[in-house]
């Protein structure tokens, strides 16, 4: 491996996401044949949801080095997104075959099974992980998806603990709790979940979601008890009805060109 490429290495271990076209232009001055380079492109790629460019870059870096796991890794993952979850699953599936020791391949395998509701053979997998890693955070959250958003159980409190208790920083790990907290009418408890999500989170989307969950929170506590919330409620409802279908006639677009 050369120094160029030990530093794309450094720099995917550490998440430096911006920096890796710029490493990787580097190595490939050094070394045009660098597997490596190309797939940090792809990553790259891959993190500007330019799936198509990241795409013609992993299997560029495939026919270089068919040995690396990551490589077709990369194009599993591109495969999911185009929605073509059964190519994905073949082609994780063959990489561990090869690997059987690949971490991030078994990983994916379990979010590709949970995403597609799968429901039996993701929890298949994700237990056979964790007897090897029992308290992987990334497979805590793997399960948390499974148990509330496939299978929509509230009764999730436990497992949620579980996983901040492995890692304290997961923004999910928090949310779901805050989740818990306004069910069990924990509203004070909830809020400051919630308002460490929003010290964590970038996206503005995602923000004003939970800006609207804080805002539930609070009215939770106020003094007339449930009023305020009954009144936002209805507020909301009345938006969805009358005020959201004309916004979505006026400025129609076809889902997929956004």
């Amino acid at each position: 491996m050369t120094h160029s490429d030990s530093r794309i290495q450094a720099a995917l271990g550490i998440g430096l996401w911006e920096r890796l076209d710029e490493l990787s232009d580097d190595a490939l001055t050094e070394n045009p044949d660098s597997g490596l380079a190309i797939y940090a492109k792809g990553i790259a790629a891959m993190r500007r949801r330019e799936y198509i460019e990241a795409r013609g870059h992993f299997e560029v870096a495939l026919s270089r080095d068919p040995n690396v796991p990551n490589f077709s890794h990369g194009l599993a993952i591109c495969d999911f997104v185009d929605n073509n979850v059964q190519s994905a699953e073949n082609r994780i599936r063959s990489v561990l075959q090869s690997h059987p020791d690949y971490f991030d391949g078994q990983l994916f395998l379990c979010w590709i099974l949970a995403k597609s509701h799968q429901t039996s053979r993701a929890e298949i997998e994700i237990r056979a992980a964790l007897t090897s890693q029992p308290e992987h955070p990334s497979l805590l959250e793997a399960l948390l998806y499974l148990r509330r958003n496939v299978e929509r159980r509230r009764d999730t409190e436990e497992l949620t603990r579980r996983l901040l208790a492995a890692n304290p920083e997961s923004v999910t790990g928090h949310l779901c709790l805050a989740d818990s907290l306004l069910r069990n009418n924990r509203p004070a408890e909830a809020a400051e979940e919630i308002r460490y999500c929003l010290s964590k989170l970038p996206r503005v989307e995602m923000r004003h979601q939970l800006q609207r969950l804080l805002t539930v929170a609070k009215l939770m506590q106020h003094p007339l008890g449930g009023v305020p919330l009954l009144c936002l409620t209805v507020w909301a409802k009345i938006t969805k009805v009358f005020v959201w279908p004309k916004i979505r006639r006026i400025g129609r677009e076809p889902k997929f060109n956004r």
